[in-house]
């Protein structure tokens, strides 16, 4: 909010804050209602059992097909290429929630086949899994085979472990102050939003990243167990912002490294993490940071990638891993130290600015250097003074003009119409635009001689300016 209200302020707008904060409360309000009746399924379907899941531990298993729903209304068919979802007796699919996406996998009856894309879960602890049929003809009432996608399912667990060990993480590095405030699990990255007034700082986030690979190299194994939320909550396990929990609860535990309150799928011990490797720190709103992390393979896949990415750079710079900094840093000062012998260097020059009749600002000049330090003086000169800037400089044996003209004038004095008469006066060609004109000719005429037709130009044109 801030950001915004300085982004505008700087341009010249209006950040009207209160209609703003209005806005954003009836937002919320819109939320929480609609967190509240969350998924629903159609009528008819409402008297349904719950949907028992049975798959923390495993990824295969049978359920009976209860009802197919189609844009929804209940069906009693789907065909090859229809969206469809399925509601079953029980399930090993684990359902969206808790910061943790859905499952992805297959369901197969004796008939037909169906590519579940998506798992989530309604208000009445309905699991709903959403796929498109892929053979065969799908009805209600039959035994299915289901088979969660191993590798999905793996990368999930390992993220969402990985998670958790980053939460104590940031509380033992930043402070008690720490909450979770949102989280996004995947098979391949995560996502941890927190209470923080202030960005994390490299050293911290260096820390924190090596107490969760400290964590990982502990090998802790998993402790699950279901007790009362109040007698969890005394016990010192952490509870997710905003989450709803019932009377008894899950606590899941690494050793002294977390305990957290939590219903999804974990890793069996810590070390099966592999590494965990912070990818980015940012801002999510006001007070609250936002941490993108990897861990497993994809953390591992990172490092490759960032070694391939050294390896590159320090073939191209030659030398060795070692020494790429050191190099860089003589590189970029001898990059500097040659840009600032090249700059054309307008010490003094004020004073010699002519104001026209009209009141145009002009100067010519005459300086040393190649055409793009001629270029650029030229550009930033014009702007500086607001006027007309014309450079010339001597090119072996014949003479060089750019003139650049600031954006104000040039409609009415572009740089090209300028540039076209002089050329003349130096038996020259050359050309450009209305900000900027470059060219140069045989006939090499002194600097009075210039001066004289360079401010004749300027009252011509002068002359025509609304």
């Amino acid at each position: 909010i801030d950001t915004i209200g300085e982004f505008l302020e700087h341009r010249g707008g209006i950040f009207d804050k209160e209609s703003f904060t209005a806005a954003m409360e009836h937002h919320q309000e819109v939320s929480r209602a609609r967190a509240g009746r969350g998924y629903g399924l159609p009528e008819g379907l409402t008297g349904s059992p719950a949907t028992s899941f049975e798959g923390l531990e495993c990824t295969s298993g049978e359920g009976s097909i209860l009802a197919l729903i189609r844009e929804g209304a209940p069906v009693l068919s789907a065909s090859p290429g229809d969206g469809v979802e399925l509601l079953l007796d029980r399930t090993v699919f684990y359902p969206e929630g808790g910061g943790q996406v859905g499952d992805r996998g297959s369901i197969r009856t004796p008939s037909a086949e169906v590519a579940i894309l998506e798992t989530t879960k309604t208000d009445g602890g309905h699991i709903l899994h959403r796929g498109t049929v892929t053979s065969g003809t799908l009805r209600p009432g039959e035994v299915a085979s289901l088979e969660v996608d191993p590798a999905w399912r793996a990368g999930s667990r390992v993220h969402h472990s990985a998670t958790h060990l980053l939460n104590a993480a940031l509380r033992t590095v930043l402070g008690d102050h720490v909450r979770q405030r949102g989280s996004l699990v995947r098979p391949d990255r995560l996502r941890f939003d927190f209470d923080h007034p202030q960005k994390v700082s490299e050293a911290e986030l260096r820390q924190i990243e090596n107490l969760v690979n400290e964590a990982i190299r502990q090998n802790y194994d998993r402790e699950a167990v279901t007790m009362p939320y109040q007698e969890a909550i005394a016990s010192g396990a952490e509870a997710m912002f905003a989450e709803k929990y019932g009377r008894d609860v899950r606590v899941i535990r690494f050793g002294p490294a977390s305990t957290e309150l939590c219903g999804g799928t974990h890793v069996g011990a810590t070390g099966e993490l592999g590494c965990f490797v912070i990818d980015s720190e940012s801002a999510a709103a006001q007070g609250i940071r936002r941490i993108s992390a990897l861990a497993g393979k994809a953390a591992f896949a990172k490092i490759q990638q960032q070694r391939e990415l050294l390896s590159q750079v320090t073939a191209r710079l030659g030398g060795s891993e070692a020494t790429v900094l050191e190099q860089l840093e003589r590189r970029t000062t001898h990059s500097k130290s040659e840009k600032a012998s090249k700059a054309i260097v307008f010490e003094g020059m004020e004073d010699k600015v002519t104001t026209l009749a009209n009141g145009t600002r002009a100067l010519l000049a005459e300086v040393t250097g190649e055409v793009p330090e001629l270029r650029d003086a030229a550009s930033d000169f014009a702007d500086q003074i607001d006027g007309v800037v014309c450079l010339v400089s001597p090119a072996e044996g014949a003479q060089r003009l750019v003139v650049s003209v600031a954006v104000g004038l040039s409609g009415s004095m572009p740089a090209g119409a300028v540039l076209k008469s002089l050329l003349p006066i130096v038996d020259g060609k050359g050309g450009g635009n209305a900000r900027l004109a470059m060219g140069g000719g045989k006939r090499v005429v002194g600097l009075p001689e210039l001066q004289r037709h360079f401010v004749q130009v300027m009252d011509e044109l002068g002359s025509h300016r609304v």
